[in-house]
């Protein structure tokens, strides 16, 4: 639970960053609080955390086709 948790801050955050934004850790912890309809960050079950990692991850992808910033491309050749 404790990677979880450090991974949807880490993805909350790193949104911020796209968009220009700093965000503080209880910052970020609040966000997810909010999105899961909690009142506390602990309170947060494991399946709440992983939907919340994934759509702070979406919304990365998103921001970056929106702002136009470079995407890693991955060579994928069959050998």
């Amino acid at each position: 639970m404790d990677k979880k948790r450090k991974g949807v801050i880490k993805a909350i955050c790193a949104y911020g960053e796209l968009c220009g934004l700093t965000y503080t850790v209880d910052y970020a912890k609040s966000i997810a609080t909010r999105a899961a309809g909690r009142d506390s960050f602990n309170e947060i079950t494991e399946g709440e955390l992983t939907r919340i990692y994934n759509e702070f991850c979406r919304k990365q992808t998103a921001a970056r086709a929106r702002t136009d910033l470079p995407i890693l491309k991955h060579n994928f050749s069959l050998n």
